[in-house]
């Protein structure tokens, strides 16, 4: 299952997969139910969603409920992803750099780092005069 992230009319949308696995775990990851998994995943579904439809300040709304009723999530690092691309889409770059930075401290070889660094350097570049956005060139965790 995945999410597509970005704002609409954007030169590239970030696709993230929501059950990819991280190479760093939290440690502070607690197990979840099937239930709880579940409604973490439709959360986590929801955001990306609104995303996808350009509706930024619904989708913080989303992942903050997120990280309230699930605050040790084994997908800790989604979660600042899609916060981290939510941020950038309302146009608050330097929430976005700064939540980019804990995330990169907390997790220093997470997968989303290179996707989320091209976000908040393409939103530091601006849009580009006549730019469409790009059939197919979705950036991916690596």
């Amino acid at each position: 299952m995945a999410a597509t992230v970005g704002s609409a009319g954007s030169p590239a949308a970030v696709e993230i997969a929501a059950a990819a696995p991280s190479r760093a775990p939290s440690r502070e990851a607690a197990p979840l139910s099937e239930h709880d998994a579940t409604d973490e995943s439709t959360l986590l579904s929801s955001a990306g969603r609104a995303l996808s439809e350009g509706k930024a300040t619904e989708a913080l709304d989303v992942l903050a409920l997120h990280e309230r009723n699930y605050p040790r999530s084994p997908r800790v690092q989604l979660r600042e992803a899609l916060v981290i691309q939510a941020l950038v889409q309302a146009g608050r770059r330097a929430d976005a750099r700064a939540r980019a930075e804990r995330l990169r401290a907390a997790f220093p070889h997470t997968l989303f780092l290179p996707a989320i660094e091209a976000a908040i350097s393409r939103a530091h570049e601006g849009p580009r005069q006549g730019a469409a956005p790009a059939p197919g060139g979705a950036l991916t965790p690596q």
